[in-house]
């Protein structure tokens, strides 16, 4: 059935048009206006019902129109006059006359003859008129789909022109940093073989790259290296222990026995290292035991496995601890490269380097096994040092050593002496977020030395963040205020020296617990290490908050920590930190 079409109703309806004489069923006649246009086809009506009495009624009043003569044109090009019911034979209302439109207004559809009994054929020209509308919109939706694409393609285009300095700066710096670093395994292998007797290993402590020479798998005198007990004692450092910290910072033979003892001898230490994966480890005698040694016994390893363990050692932020003189042994150091580490000489003309690099933005481990003389010992440690410096920072990024004068490791925390000047703490800071909000809370105070220089304070109603910062960029950090995220960091905490502080309220801790005697701690985590002040029972394994340094309950929320290290503090400066951390106290 055509959109356009009413079905015929096929109850009672009139035998003949309004204001007519009857006519057959089969032929209505039409009483068009004089302005209507030519009319659209009839629709199909259902067969004519049986013929219901005629009654008179009064003609409808039709405004007068000159009446225009029959077409002779076929019955499909005209639209009959509409045909009102019957009111006195129907019951219904009386329906007022359709309005005459307007030329330009196509006609009301009128309603069927019930009497027809054929359905009028379609007119052409209707059907011609629908499907140039349909295909006047389609090309409207079509038109305007285009247009919308062209202004997205063009607006997309310019977003894109604004800034593409920016955006190419970002890729390329992304894929710089990204960029993957290798040994070159060749070269350094030129450099060992022209060595020998020698067998050495290197790895980034990320351990994305690894270097190993011909022998760097085989057993040799483990002189010198004294991690395989601090790890043992310490469990990887889970379990603290002050003579196991104190066997890094000053090797000693006595040190390192008694500790031996404390884990249980020798086979407990042995047992440990299998355990975990150090399997060509092996602690045969006692460290310097010269009788055992000239019996056969030795403490053995390979330079695979004192790497991996160097590697351990510097993830647990243990680098700082291990001090060697350059300079007297006789290695010269790349400008821009930091090395802390050990050596040691053994019987049998044994001689062994240790070391922790860090040079530009990599930390490398490298272990140095000979069976020479220092001095050859020492040209081969600079070789490989030259030669690992020109892969790994070509650029010559990071201040590396303060004296470079053959290689003395200032920065190594060691300036050739060990020798550390007493630190003057002369300069000092009181907390100002009572002041500014003028509130009551506690005042706390700290001092510093005079070449440590006081940031820019930051204070509002809800913090206060205060950096104090030398002149090589080591800064550390008081905070006061919120925790801040979710989520928690995991760190070991070990102590390092005793504080004063002893968290005061200012007016009641009925919302705080005591926490106790405070301490300056080392804190190593997945982040690197860290100087802080905290409550003693906090050592061993603990939780911070990810994003508000190291965190204790005070009257609210403080952190008093060391935030920037520059890759590692000197001997100096760890001397420094130390003291300003210890100094906090109640100013009230």
């Amino acid at each position: 059935m055509d959109s356009d079409s009413q079905p015929a109703t096929p109850v009672s309806q009139p035998s003949a048009p309004v204001s007519q004489p009857a006519a057959p069923a089969s032929q209505p006649q039409a009483v068009p206006s004089a302005q209507s246009p030519t009319p659209a086809p009839q629709p199909s009506t259902p067969a004519a019902q049986p013929s219901q009495p005629t009654q008179s009624l009064p003609p409808v009043q039709v405004p007068q129109q000159p009446q225009a003569p029959q077409s002779s044109e076929p019955q499909s090009a005209q639209m009959p006059s509409p045909v009102l019911p019957n009111p006195a034979a129907d019951n219904l209302p009386p329906v007022p006359m359709p309005p005459i439109f307007d030329s330009a207004v196509p006609p009301v559809p009128s309603i069927p003859d019930a009497t027809t009994t054929e359905a009028a054929p379609v007119d052409a020209k209707t059907k011609k008129r629908k499907k140039i509308i349909a295909a006047i919109i389609a090309a409207v939706v079509v038109v305007a789909l285009v247009v919308a694409g062209v202004v997205y393609v063009k607006f997309r285009n310019n977003d894109a022109a604004e800034a593409p300095k920016a955006t190419t700066a970002k890729t390329t710096k992304s894929k710089k940093t990204e960029k993957k670093f290798s040994f070159d395994s060749k070269t350094l292998d030129s450099i060992v073989d022209a060595a020998q007797p020698a067998s050495v290993a290197a790895a980034t402590t990320d351990g994305k790259a690894e270097y190993s020479s011909s022998k760097a798998s085989q057993s040799g005198v483990a002189t010198g290296l004294y991690l395989p007990v601090y790890l043992a004692v310490t469990n990887n450092g889970k379990t603290k222990n002050d003579q196991a910290t104190d066997l890094l910072k000053n090797p000693s033979n006595d040190t390192a026995n008694s500790l031996i003892s404390q884990a249980g001898g020798l086979d407990a230490v042995n047992k440990w290292l299998k355990d975990n994966g150090y399997t060509h480890t092996e602690l045969q005698r006692n460290y310097g035991d010269t009788a055992a040694s000239q019996a056969g016994k030795e403490n053995v390893t390979t330079a695979e496995d004192a790497t991996n363990m160097l590697t351990v050692a510097e993830r647990l932020g243990l680098s700082d601890l291990m001090n060697l003189d350059t300079q007297a042994e006789g290695i010269t150091v790349p400008e821009s490269m930091t090395v802390h580490g050990f050596y040691g000489k053994g019987i049998g003309g044994y001689y062994n380097y240790y070391f922790i690099i860090k040079d530009g933005d990599r930390t490398i481990t490298l272990t140095v096994m000979t069976q020479q003389s220092k001095e050859a010992a020492a040209k081969l440690a600079s070789d490989l040092l030259a030669e690992i410096h020109k892969q790994a920072n070509p650029d010559n990024k990071g201040e590396g050593n303060k004296n470079s004068n053959n290689g003395d490791t200032a920065q190594n925390g060691n300036d050739g002496s060990n020798a550390v000047t007493p630190v003057q703490l002369t300069q000092s800071y009181t907390t100002q977020f009572d002041t500014v909000n003028m509130i009551t809370v506690t005042k706390y105070s700290f001092q510093y030395p005079s070449d440590w220089t006081i940031g820019q304070p930051e204070i509002t109603d809800q913090v206060e963040i205060v950096n104090l910062t030398n002149a090589r960029g080591v800064t550390i950090q008081y905070y006061w205020g919120p925790i801040q995220g979710k989520f928690m960091k995991h760190e070991t905490v070990t102590k390092v020296a005793d504080a004063q502080f002893d968290a005061p309220c200012a007016q009641d801790c009925r919302n705080y617990q005591n926490p106790g005697p405070f301490m300056v701690a080392q804190i190593d985590g997945d982040e690197g290490s860290q100087l802080a002040l905290v409550p003693d029972s906090y050592q061993g394994a603990h939780d911070f908050p990810a994003y508000t340094g190291y965190l204790f309950e005070s009257y609210g929320y403080s952190s008093f920590a060391t935030i920037d290290t520059k890759g590692g503090l000197t001997a100096q400066e760890k001397a420094e930190v130390i003291a300003i951390l210890a100094s906090l106290h109640s100013a009230q």
